[in-house]
């Protein structure tokens, strides 16, 4: 594989963590409502091809063409990290909420601790006074 390819570093798709939404080929398992984050891991996607394309051109490229070249990377690349910022941010974002729903559950369970110790106990070893059917 070229310096530079698919999961070779860079901030290309390749990257992240395995089996985070979003992190690279063959884990775009989204959700069909996640149209937000399907249309971010598009946008990485498809500037990462832009990327490579333009790379490739520079490499053949005739000497005057290169410094035109050279600038349309820049500018695609600055736009590739931008895209893959995003993401991120939609990500820690998601992650907070879910913490948040976690902590949260937390709390409530904590508030009625003796009533599910009890309803645990009941269910173990049985309670004579429910009404089963």
């Amino acid at each position: 594989m070229r310096p530079g390819a698919r999961g070779q570093g860079g901030f290309g798709p390749g990257m992240g963590f395995p089996g985070m939404p979003g992190m690279g080929p063959g884990m775009r398992g989204f959700s069909p409502e996640d149209a937000e984050m399907a249309a971010l891991d598009q946008a990485d996607h498809d500037l990462d091809v832009q990327t490579q394309e333009l790379s490739e051109k520079l490499r053949s490229a005739k000497k005057e063409d290169r410094e035109k070249l050279k600038e349309e990377i820049a500018l695609t690349v600055a736009k590739h990290f931008e895209a893959r910022q995003k993401r991120r941010e939609l990500q820690i974002k998601r992650m907070e909420d879910e913490l948040k729903k976690l902590r949260d559950a937390m709390t409530k369970r904590n508030e009625s601790k003796d009533q599910i110790i009890k309803k645990r106990l009941a269910e173990l070893i049985g309670n004579e006074d429910d009404l089963g059917f």
